[in-house]
């Protein structure tokens, strides 16, 4: 967890992108083994060269993740120039790729319109497979249930 705020700190990077948690999980025993070996025999190298292994595979993975969300994104303004030509539902991907779960408030105070203007748009990214409405709540949500199994799938 510090390596990520270290990072925020220097300004390495602007957001959190880096989470080590699933290198460990994924190699658990060598996690336990490595920091037992600190406790017991003071190796640091050993653990050092393993964490530094996990910050790179977990650089590239971030890497990887990102460059999908992007080419997502561009997919997704692709989509609304070629079957909406709406300004207001171009602008709505923004935020959508932002938060995923999105209300017409949401969408009306980004793209500085009102919120029958912001609901059009997300109907309009409703029709095009961008976001589904959910069925519950108040008030009305939106989600990018593609966009959220490209963040936290995998």
């Amino acid at each position: 967890m510090l390596i990520p705020v270290y990072l925020l700190a220097r300004g390495v990077i602007d957001r959190p992108l880096l989470y080590l948690s699933p290198y460990f999980e994924a190699t658990r025993d060598d996690y336990i083994r490595f920091l037992k070996r600190v406790s017991t025999h003071g190796d640091w190298q050993t653990w050092v060269e393993y964490v530094l292994i996990g910050v790179e595979a977990q650089a590239i993975e971030a890497r990887k993740r990102v460059d999908r969300l992007l080419e997502l994104h561009d997919r997704y303004r692709e989509r609304v120039r070629a079957g909406a030509r709406s300004q207001s539902a171009l602008s709505a991907v923004d935020i959508v790729m932002e938060r995923v779960y999105v209300t017409a408030k949401d969408v009306a105070d980004y793209i500085k319109r009102d919120h029958k203007t912001a609901r059009s748009a997300l109907e309009t990214l409703s029709a095009l497979g961008i976001v589904q409405p959910l069925s519950t709540g108040y008030p009305q949500r939106w989600a990018a249930f593609e966009l959220q199994d490209l963040i936290y799938k995998d």
